[in-house]
Parts: structure tokens; C-alpha cells; sequence
């Protein structure tokens, strides 16, 4: 198991849940995320990184994997590995040197883990329980979707496997019960992202040959109806947004065959095959709509702590823990924690110290533009609220 790192007191960390079967692209999606946001702030004095070398190795390896099957001019999904472990992707958005930024922690499991029960080790069971209680508390769920298994079902069988494909019921039940726990704190935003991935070969806006983009967000709804039924019974207050993600932007699926699984002779699993177009440059759509929506979280949270609202949510959290709730991480403790930077330069002006001062003002200063750039960038066309 990887561990997650450590929370300081006055380190904001910002957890991600992502919640998806194996192999439908999660890690890929980490992948896409960061290297957007690399570009998003380029010519900004912030930076978008892995932010401990654990993870700095992860990526890089799924980079070289990604680089390889470009450099190949050839990708079969069924050999790009899934998650065999629980996996913790850290990242950091920091302002120049300073020494503290924000941190988004998101977690990587293997999707079985969804639905496997059943014959577990004693340390597969606390790997789950960790697994289950980060993706409680985190006030953001992202739920990948593999496109290709929507848009290629042409058949009863197929669709008869998509259920079992997608681990619908599981995912199911995990957004039924991190939506309760957000309605523990209905002060708090949450927010859920349905984003399908691999979306290259459906879309016509960046190199695609057919636009089928309306036909497969009629399926996601479709077949994640009752996922947005449970969050918006169970946290009325979340948002729920659709953000589809061209992963490379530079592959075609030119094949996809359907396999009886050995282990589920009932069920149909697709494997894809995508071809590189032209000279296999990476163009990446979809993830900055993902960021700018956690962003305006942060963003909108910094305005209320500055407005002193902050106070009054973090009272009635730790209300709630004494009454059993327990509320282990509060969101705005964190965003104070975060606009601790403003704090301590006011210290540091009392104390004479008028250049460091500066410094700190200047950095928390930037990131907060940093936040606010990406928060109000304009949603993509492909992007819509539901």
C-alpha cells in the first residue's frame, strides 16, 4: 500500500476521490490533469507538480507508457495496467519558492475493490476501509467513465455487460454514501464530476472524424442516472457536473472486440485498439474543466473566509464532532489555512521584518490569482452543470 503523506496543522490538503473500475483510466486522467495544468499556468510564476517523489515516479511511469504506445503508433487497452494497490497521487500548486502551496491528494484503487468482498486478507480490509473513509471525506468526486464502453455496445449482450463493466451498483453505492457525508456538512461545497475518458474518437473539436458528443452524454445520464439520483437526494447542496476528457487527443479507435470474461462467462468486455493521428502531438481537452471546477471551489471558499464566514462553518463542525459526527478535516480549515500566508506577513510587518513580509504577500498573492485564472476560465463547450 502507498501511504498518503502527512497532514501538517497548517498544510491545506485538498482530497480528490476517484471512483471507477479498473483500467477505465484514472491514473491516465491524473496524468491529463497535471499536464494541463502545466500549460494552463504557463507564463505564471505558479506551478502545477507532483509534490513528493513517490508520486513524481508514478506518473512518470504511466508518461512513459503513454509516450511509448505514441511512439508505436498503436494502443490496445488491454494492455495498459490497471492499479494493482491503493495509490495516493499528490500534487502541489505553488508559487514560486515558497515554501508552503496547496496540496490535492487523490487517491487511485484497484476498481475490483468496488465490487470483491468476498476472500479478503486481513490487510486488504483495512486497505478498503482506508479507501472508503478518504473517499468520505473528500468534498470531491470524480467518476470516470470509459467511453468506449457506452458508445461501443451495439449489441443486447453488450449492454447486458455494461453494468458489470462499469461497476454501476458499486459506484452507486459509494456516491450514496459520500453524498451523506457531505450533507453532515451542508456549509462545506461538494462537488461531483462525471468524466467520461477516451472521449477522442466521439467529439470533432479536436481532430475527431464524427461529432457523436450529444449521443454519448445521453448515455452517461443514462446509464448514471441513479448516481445522480442518490447525490442529489442525499446532498442537494453539491454540484454535479459533466466534463468529458479527450485523454491524448491524438488517437482513433479504429477497433473494439468483445470478450466473454473467463471469470464471469455471463459478461462482455470491450477491448479497444486506437491508431495515432497525423504525428501523434498530445492534445489534451476536457481536463482544465475538471481543475476550474475544483479551482472555483477553493475560489469561492477563499471569498467567504475573507468575508469571516469561515468562523461560523468551523463552529458548527466541531459541534457536530461532539455529537458523533465525526467531521475529521474541515474544508474552510483548510482554505484558512491556506490564506495563513496574508497571516503571517502581517506577523512578520509587526516584527520589523518588511521584506519577508513582502515575499509571503507576493506568493499567497499569486496563488490566489493562480486559483481564481483557472476557476473563472470559461467552461469548454463539452463542460456542462446538470
Amino acid at each position: 500500500m502507498v501511504t498518503a503523506a502527512t497532514e501538517a496543522d497548517d498544510t491545506p490538503v485538498f482530497r480528490i476521490g476517484m471512483l471507477g473500475p479498473s483500467r477505465v483510466g484514472k491514473t491516465s486522467l491524473v496524468v491529463s490533469m497535471l499536464t494541463d495544468g502545466e500549460r494552463l499556468l504557463g507564463g505564471t510564476p505558479v506551478v502545477l507538480r507532483a509534490a513528493d517523489e513517490r508520486t513524481k515516479r508514478l506518473l512518470r511511469l504511466r508518461r512513459q507508457e503513454l509516450d511509448g504506445g505514441l511512439l508505436a503508433r498503436k494502443f490496445d487497452s488491454a494492455v495498459m495496467p490497471g492499479s494493482l494497490d491503493l495509490t495516493y497521487f499528490n500534487l502541489e500548486m505553488r508559487a514560486g519558492q515558497a515554501a508552503e502551496g496547496i496540496r490535492f491528494s487523490l487517491l487511485d484503487f484497484p476498481g475490483g475493490w468496488l465490487s470483491e468482498q468476498e476472500g479478503r486478507s486481513a490487510e486488504e480490509v483495512r486497505n478498503w476501509d482506508e479507501c472508503q473513509s478518504f473517499l468520505a471525506e473528500c468534498n470531491v468526486l470524480v467518476v470516470p467513465v470509459d467511453a468506449t464502453v457506452l458508445m461501443e455496445a451495439d449489441q443486447p449482450q453488450h449492454w447486458r455487460s455494461v453494468p458489470a463493466v462499469l461497476e454501476t451498483l458499486a459506484v452507486q453505492e459509494m456516491a450514496e454514501l459520500w453524498a451523506g457525508n457531505r450533507n453532515l456538512a451542508p456549509e462545506e461545497p461538494a462537488l461531483v464530476v462525471l468524466a467520461p475518458v477516451k472521449c477522442e474518437s466521439y467529439f470533432a473539436d479536436n481532430g475527431g472524424l464524427r461529432d457523436d458528443s450529444q449521443l454519448l452524454r445521453e448515455r452517461v445520464l443514462q446509464v448514471y442516472d441513479r448516481v445522480i439520483e442518490l447525490v442529489r437526494l442525499n446532498a442537494p447542496h453539491a454540484q454535479i457536473r459533466y466534463c468529458p476528457v479527450d485523454t491524448l487527443g491524438c488517437v482513433e479507435l479504429v477497433k473494439v472486440h468483445w470478450q466473454t470474461d473467463p471469470d464471469e462467462p455471463g459478461t462482455h468486455r470491450p477491448t479497444g485498439t486506437f491508431a495515432i493521428r497525423d504525428r501523434g502531438r498530445i492534445s489534451i481537452v476536457g481536463a482544465e474543466d475538471i481543475l476550474g471546477a475544483v479551482c472555483g471551489l477553493l475560489a469561492g471558499a477563499r471569498r467567504r473566509v475573507t468575508a469571516g464566514e469561515a468562523d461560523r462553518h468551523v463552529g458548527r463542525a466541531r459541534y457536530a464532532e461532539q455529537r458523533g459526527q465525526e467531521l475529521k478535516r474541515g474544508f474552510f480549515r483548510h482554505v484558512r489555512n491556506w490564506m495563513n500566508g496574508s497571516i503571517r506577513a502581517n506577523d512578520l510587518e509587526r516584527a520589523g521584518q518588511l521584506a519577508k513580509a513582502q515575499e509571503l504577500r507576493n506568493q499567497a498573492e499569486q496563488l490566489a490569482r493562480a486559483v481564481d485564472m483557472l476557476a473563472d476560465r470559461k467552461p469548454s463547450g463539452r463542460s456542462k452543470a446538470l
